[in-house]
């Protein structure tokens, strides 16, 4: 098993006047910062077959659709198969960070390790394609967060 960690630091960011989760991801030479609570916001999967592609980013309130609201699964409703009807297929999501929220919703930048991803599911409703970021919740009680996204190597 690989013991390199998933991230290389953390940085506390206090947020203010947005919903304090975010991704940041290279992509054709330049840096885009994409918060969930953004209409357009979309992420950058690499797919099995290794092509790069940019994509819807969850589902909001407001949109119409079928798919699940939010942006975020969790590995145990995953495993139940709750989403099996969506076609889920497992893409690796490319960033170089992300902003997680803490528990005094404080706002926390992580960089993430070259050659590492965050875990994601793209599910798919007749022309409806989106991309859920997959979390887990940890298990120690003394961890400032209540899920975090599952992070894994190339």
């Amino acid at each position: 098993m690989d013991t390199a960690k998933p991230f290389k630091n953390i940085k506390i960011t206090i947020g203010v006047n947005r919903m304090c989760l975010a991704l940041s991801y290279s992509y054709e030479k330049k840096i885009f910062i994409t918060h969930f609570t953004d209409d357009d916001a979309t992420v950058l999967i690499k797919t099995n077959k290794g092509l790069l592609q940019t994509i819807k980013w969850g589902r909001r309130l407001d949109e119409k659709g079928k798919l699940p609201l939010g942006g975020w699964i969790s590995q145990e409703l995953k495993a139940k198969g709750i989403y099996d009807k969506f076609f889920p297929k497992e893409v690796k999501i490319c960033a170089i960070k992300f902003m997680e929220q803490d528990v005094q919703g404080r706002c926390v930048w992580s960089d993430i390790t070259a050659g590492w991803y965050l875990q994601g599911l793209l599910l798919q409703e007749r022309d409806e394609r989106r991309v859920y970021l997959v979390t887990f919740t940890p298990e120690k009680h003394d961890t400032p967060f209540t899920r975090w996204p599952i992070i894994s190597a190339g």
